[in-house]
């Protein structure tokens, strides 16, 4: 049976796959027609960045994702990677006349919109070309705190500007899992370790809470004063009271102008006129091009002498080529080794936007990251989130970057068995073991025994003091100091400054000046890694992740990446470690 479906699978893979080629020929074709006219900057032009399309470190746009994506409605994302060179092409070209900022949502993490935002700063610095944010209203505070560097912000007159200032909210199941008969053999280590706790827990600990509520402040100080800074308002509480006030919905948009916030309310045909006397034509001569249309120069070369390897997702044990949202230890291992023994490569910035995973993948990319420590310098660079695994992975570098929202630390571990023997013999499911030893392999059918938790305990301690030791030699810091530290506990980038655990705060280019300045080069070119493939056969080999991630958020929304966190859990060994962070902000 499982032979059928494996081949009735390939026959269908095949099957769409032959469909598929003469859309992909004529797209070719169509493409390569109307390129001339597509890459074209035409004159009075206004250069759009919509904030609303997914924004990840690295540009993942490429003919075959593209098919991909429309194939099995997964959404495009775009890369910071590409953003500052094509905001600096838009700034150079004599027919770009201004950059129009829209999107009422942005769909960008703590760490990057700041980089977003200085990107759009640099645009008007080196350009002297205007920018205007425009929609028909605004639902997040990440929306205006890039805004916030515009020359001007309007909305529609009857729009709203919402704010809800940083938030840390988590859901807890142990009630429901006590109701259907399911429980958790838990052990950790870390008071802070917070990732476990709604397994056995009806609400935050005071230890999380304290925690959660440092990381508030300190991404809700970063967005109320910038949005401040940005748009004159000497006096940033005031945001504060327009928060905490519900004014957005009482006043509408004329309180929201009173303090500062955007300039006024006006209608889309309005917004055109003020965009057409910039540039000083009718508005039916304005022409308007996606950012992401804009088409770089073709480099000569793929190589460098300096590489770029991106890590962002979960890290799983294992290998996997057709899941590029999340980072695999065989592949990410791999990926190192190769620049580590290139000699053309001199120096390596390790980009790391995770919030960890298996402790056992994070030992095997460490492993690797330490190797090449040993013969040429590793730069980190830390996006939204470097914490738990992603400091794992992080912690043997030369040196390392966060941005000041940076989620990193969480320097614990822990362990976690589900147990359905209620479930089944509430169902009518009996579970008899026969076995040639006392302690046969755990099923999720029956509560630990006591022998069986006491090795789980002991594993969990062994992980965890191999992390602290890890990161006490890579930090050159005692064992005392890191597990003081430690224990769980999430730290923001600026906070992790002065504990050691983060060398200066900068973001991904000063990471790679960094890189070669260890390494003594003056001039460089960056090649990035892993290498994206392009082929028709990786992108029929991904369908299945795009479309299973498809269906589970059409069904589940933003919950679905917390059920596959916990199936991926329960599906792996019982003798898992984990080191992850779970703390996530909006």
């Amino acid at each position: 049976m499982k032979q059928f479906l494996l081949t009735f699978a390939a026959v269908v893979l095949a099957g769409i796959f032959l469909l598929a080629l003469p859309l992909i020929i004529i797209s070719a074709i169509a493409s390569a027609a109307m390129s001339d006219d597509k890459n074209e900057i035409k004159q009075h032009t206004v250069v759009t960045l919509d904030l609303s399309e997914a924004l990840t470190d690295r540009d993942m746009d490429s003919p075959a994702y593209r098919l991909r994506n429309v194939m099995s409605g997964a959404e495009a994302t775009h890369g910071l990677n590409t953003l500052a060179k094509k905001l600096d092409l838009a700034a150079n070209d004599e027919n770009v006349v201004a950059l129009y900022l829209e999107g009422a949502d942005a769909k960008v993490n703590m760490a990057n919109m700041r980089a977003v935002r200085q990107l759009i700063a640099n645009f008007k610095k080196e350009s002297g070309k205007p920018v205007y944010y425009y929609d028909d209203y605004i639902d997040a505070d990440n929306t205006l705190y890039i805004a916030s560097v515009a020359d001007s912000i309007f909305i529609n007159p009857e729009g709203l500007v919402s704010m809800y200032g940083a938030v840390v909210s988590k859901l807890f199941y142990k009630n429901l899992a006590d109701k259907i008969g399911v429980g958790f053999d838990i052990i950790k280590h870390g008071r802070y370790k917070s990732a476990v706790e709604p397994f056995f827990r009806d609400s935050m600990s005071d230890d999380d809470r304290a925690q959660s509520q440092r990381i508030c402040d300190v991404i809700w100080a970063e967005i109320r004063d910038s949005i401040a800074a940005g748009r004159g308002i000497k006096q940033p509480e005031v945001i504060d009271q327009y928060i905490d006030n519900l004014e957005s919905f009482v006043g509408k948009l004329d309180r929201a102008v009173e303090i500062g916030l955007v300039d006024g309310g006006v209608y889309y045909d309005q917004f055109k006129e003020k965009l057409a006397a910039i540039a000083k034509v009718d508005a039916a001569d304005l022409n308007f091009k996606s950012v992401y249309d804009l088409t770089l120069a073709p480099k000569l070369s793929d190589s460098g002498n300096l590489a770029v390897i991106y890590a962002q997702g979960e890290i799983l044990v294992g290998e996997n080529d057709s899941d590029e949202g999340n980072i695999y230890s065989d592949n990410l291992a791999a990926t190192i080794r190769k620049a580590r023994l290139d000699d053309d490569i001199k120096a390596v910035v390790l980009r790391v936007n995770s919030p960890g995973g298996s402790a056992l993948a994070s030992e095997v990319i460490w492993r690797e990251v330490c190797l090449t420590v040993a013969v040429k310098p590793v730069v980190v660079s830390m996006g939204g989130y470097a914490a738990s695994g992603g400091y794992y992975i992080s912690c043997a570098a030369n040196y390392i970057y966060a941005e000041p929202t940076t989620l990193t630390g969480s320097i614990g571990v822990y362990g976690m068995i589900p147990n359905a023997e209620k479930l089944a013999q509430n169902v009518g499911v009996n579970l008899d073991i026969v076995a040639s030893s006392k302690n046969p392999t755990v099923t999720g059918f029956r509560a630990l025994k006591e022998t069986e938790k006491a090795a789980l305990v002991r594993s969990v301690e062994r992980t965890y003091h191999t992390f602290v030791s890890h990161v006490s030699e890579g930090r050159h810091m005692t064992y005392e100091a890191v597990d003081s530290i430690g224990q769980g506990r999430v730290w923001m980038g600026a906070d992790a400054v002065n504990n050691g655990l983060v060398d200066e705060l900068g973001n991904i280019n000063d990471a790679i000046a960094k890189a070669a300045s260890l390494a003594g080069l003056d001039d460089y070119e960056v090649a990035e890694f892993p290498k994206i493939d392009d082929s028709p056969m990786a992108v029929f080999k991904s369908m299945g992740v795009s479309v299973r991630a498809t269906v589970g958020h059409y069904i589940l929304g933003s919950d679905f990446d917390k059920f596959e966190r916990l199936r991926s859990q329960v599906e792996a060994s019982p003798a898992s470690i984990w080191a992850r962070c779970d703390v996530e902000v909006k």
